[in-house]
């Protein structure tokens, strides 16, 4: 006996069913190795036929964030937020691509959007604290950062930013530690060193801070903020001619405040 035409119609979506399932797992597999360009045709496809699948809306948008096109991988998790509003990748990835686009207070709201989600993720609280470093609500963003750290206690970008945000709010010396411990992991990385200083400054260690400003300007030595900090230090302890010469390079790099400095220690 022929199939009946509902019979056809339930092969057919069968079929189809089975074809966007295989293009969901090509598409992982093609994102895990790397393959992104290949890996956002595959998610495409899947919701050309199936624009209801959230998970697809945020693998896609993963995959176009890997690819560095935040624009259209935010389009993504904001379709994939509208489908379910309880999904944390999906604010989570909103969150990110707000701090690439350095849309700050769009990456807060998402960020904690996450965070009343799903407290205990390092992503949401890392991007709430980011996002509210950048806004300087530097308590919120303290409290945030202290609870990625204590979710993954090695994240160095999570402990730098903490640092600052401790600079900011005036755990001096707690913000010492870290930075040392950010300074230890990315050895090469003048910005920790440099920010040792501004803690040794802080704490009237004016030695010290010159020894860190000086160990930041041999790594970059295009670091004006270093070379200005370390000739008003140089000045304190009355070393005037060292610290004429660094507040010259510091005005030569372009910081305009080491012009006053110069006018105050330097004037004959």
């Amino acid at each position: 006996m022929p199939f009946k035409s509902g019979w056809w119609l339930l092969i057919l979506l069968a079929l189809c069913w089975s074809c966007t399932n295989s293009l969901k797992q090509k598409g992982i597999d093609q994102f895990n190795a790397g393959q992104y360009e290949e890996a956002l045709i595959s998610f495409t496809k899947v919701l050309r036929v199936e624009p209801n699948h959230t998970a697809t809306w945020v693998n896609k948008g993963r995959t176009l964030q890997a690819l560095g096109r935040f624009d259209e991988a935010l389009e993504c998790f904001i379709e994939a937020a509208q489908q379910d509003p309880r999904l944390y990748a999906a604010h989570f990835g909103q969150a990110e691509c707000y701090i690439k686009l350095e849309q700050y207070v769009q990456a807060a709201t998402a960020a904690q959007n996450a965070v009343r989600l799903d407290v205990n993720r390092f992503g949401g609280n890392y991007t709430a604290g980011v996002a509210n470093y950048k806004l300087a609500a530097f308590p919120k963003a303290m409290a945030h950062l202290e609870k990625a750290v204590k979710l993954q206690r090695n994240n160095v970008a999570a402990i730098y930013y903490l640092a600052l945000a401790q600079t900011q709010n005036g755990y001096v010396m707690s913000a010492a530690e870290n930075f040392s411990k950010v300074s230890d992991a990315r050895p090469t990385d003048p910005k920790p060193v440099y920010m040792l200083g501004v803690c040794r400054q802080s704490m009237g260690l004016m030695s010290g801070a010159i020894r860190q400003y000086q160990q930041s300007i041999d790594m970059d030595y295009r670091l004006p903020e270093a070379y200005a900090r370390m000739g008003w230090c140089l000045a304190q302890l009355e070393k005037t001619p060292q610290a004429c010469k660094a507040l010259s390079k510091a005005l030569q790099l372009g910081n305009t405040a080491a012009r006053k400095y110069l006018a105050e220690y330097c004037q004959p």
